[in-house]
This record gives C-alpha cells, sequence and structure tokens, in this order.
C-alpha cells in the first residue's frame, strides 16, 4: 500500500472518530461580566465576576456570579473560573489572550442523563487599566455565545 494511501486512510479514521458535535448556543444567551479589571504593573492580572444568561435545553442560566482571575504570561488556555458550591454540573472557564486581548469564555454544562458535556463560547476585546485604550474598558458588559459543541 503506498504510503499517501495509509495516511489518507488514517487521516479519515481520525475524523470520523471526533467526539465533537456542534450545536447552535441558545439565540439570547450570553456571559454578563461584572467587575472587570485588566491591568500591567510587573505581569499582567485579569479578575471579574461572571453569570450566564439564557435558560434552555442544555443550557441552564448560571444566576450566581463565579469568579474568574488570572495573568497573560501564566494563562494561555481556559483556566477554570470559581463556581465554589454553585454546581457540580457547570463550569465557567477563561483566558485573555495575550496576542489579541481578546477575552475568551466557556460555559461547560454536563447532562449527566446524556453523558454529555455542552460547552457554549464567546470572547470579546478587552482593554487592561494600564494601556493607551484604557479608558474605552468598562467594568460590566455582556458577551454573546457565539459558537456551541457537544461531546
Amino acid at each position: 500500500m503506498r504510503t499517501s494511501t495509509i495516511i489518507a486512510l488514517a487521516a479519515s479514521s481520525l475524523a470520523s472518530a471526533s467526539p465533537l458535535g456542534t450545536v447552535d448556543p441558545p439565540a439570547t444567551a450570553h456571559f454578563h461580566v461584572s467587575k472587570f479589571v485588566f491591568g500591567c504593573s510587573a505581569g499582567c492580572n485579569w479578575s471579574f465576576n461572571v453569570t450566564v444568561e439564557g435558560e434552555a435545553k442544555n443550557h441552564p442560566e448560571l444566576k450566581t456570579p463565579v469568579t474568574c482571575s488570572g495573568g497573560l504570561d501564566q494563562d494561555k488556555d481556559y483556566k477554570k473560573c470559581d463556581v465554589g458550591a454553585v454546581s457540580k454540573t457547570q463550569q465557567v472557564l477563561a483566558y485573555i489572550d495575550k496576542d489579541t486581548n481578546e477575552l475568551k469564555l466557556q460555559y461547560a454544562v454536563n447532562n449527566l442523563e446524556e453523558h454529555k458535556t455542552y460547552r457554549y463560547y464567546g470572547e470579546k476585546e478587552v482593554y487592561a487599566a494600564t494601556s493607551d485604550k484604557g479608558k474605552l474598558q468598562q467594568d460590566e458588559f455582556d458577551v454573546p455565545e457565539t459558537d456551541a459543541a457537544v461531546a
């Protein structure tokens, strides 16, 4: 068998084995961010509270604010926010992309009956208080959910 045929077969097997499916986020679903603080001195750090709004199947609202915090240099991928005792089946994860200053949010909901995890994503450009665009940053804002997946 030719090498190119083997590679093509392996690639198609991997693609068909992918457990991720796509779903649409609820039309009204969004993250509500409050107490947003993002600044740089010796390092760049961020902190905020977030709730998730927009009730739908596999997308319960998360009405109690959870706290997210991290740093640009330490957190280069989604970091779990502190949900405390709010929920055992819901998680919020976040980070700010150092290159684009985009706040990236993820809401994960475990459906225990279906044995599936639904993930909803949103992003928004944010500005460090210490940057030349710092005055543009609000301490409270909404981030619409734009993508979703199920695994």
